[in-house]
């Protein structure tokens, strides 16, 4: 099942990272969370669930990008096990709804790349696992859809990631639409790969 986490507040903190003062508080938006939940019910497997404690794949963006902002609404979505075929086609299907609203919606894929350690994981594996980061960047940049839907499902494994779904909807929203990937940053501290990709719209 893909999921819709509908609530009313949200709140997100670190300290499972020893950090106990920090804790933020966001508004969902239940009004819109279930126009999405009625139009992609019908056609895709999908599961709502209220889980007001985000996790730090959202919160800590959030807490980035919204540090000055107050009043916006948000709607976590989650990936599921299906393919990556059917992740696009989601994102697809959310991109129909969104343009039918006249919110100002903002879109926000936040994943890990490959998971290595040098001094736990054998050397060519740990080449092999950087190169997952660099081949998906690249195909992202070249808007190379196709090929990342194509990726080796043992080349995705073998680089123990865990974002790509969520990345592949958002190219699904974006698809039909004129972009440009603009690369901010790519870095891997604990060998954790991430990168910074601000997808700009064309008007």
């Amino acid at each position: 099942y893909f999921t819709v986490n509908i609530s009313d507040e949200f709140y997100g903190s670190f300290k499972k990272f020893g950090d106990l003062e920090t804790f933020k508080k966001y508004q969902g938006d239940v009004a819109f969370a279930y126009q999405i939940k009625e139009f992609l019910e019908v056609q895709e497997p999908l599961q709502i669930i209220n889980y007001p404690e985000l996790d730090y794949g959202i919160s800590i963006p959030l807490y980035f990008l919204l540090k000055e902002k107050k009043d916006v609404k948000i709607i976590p979505f989650g990936h599921s096990s299906l393919d990556l075929k059917r992740h696009f086609e989601l994102g697809k299907k959310i991109s129909e709804i969104i343009h039918q609203s006249n919110k100002r919606i903002a879109i926000l894929s936040s994943s890990n790349l490959s998971h290595n350690s040098p001094k736990k994981t054998p050397t060519d594996s740990y080449k092999n696992n950087k190169k997952f980061d660099k081949q998906l960047i690249k195909l992202i940049e070249k808007k190379d859809n196709n090929s990342i839907l194509k990726l080796n499902p043992n080349f995705i494994e073998n680089a123990n990631q865990c974002g790509l779904e969520s990345i592949v909807i958002l190219l699904g929203i974006l698809s039909e639409q004129n972009y440009n990937p603009k690369i901010l940053s790519y870095e891997s501290p604990f060998d954790i790969g991430y990168t910074i990709i601000n997808f700009e719209l064309n008007r």
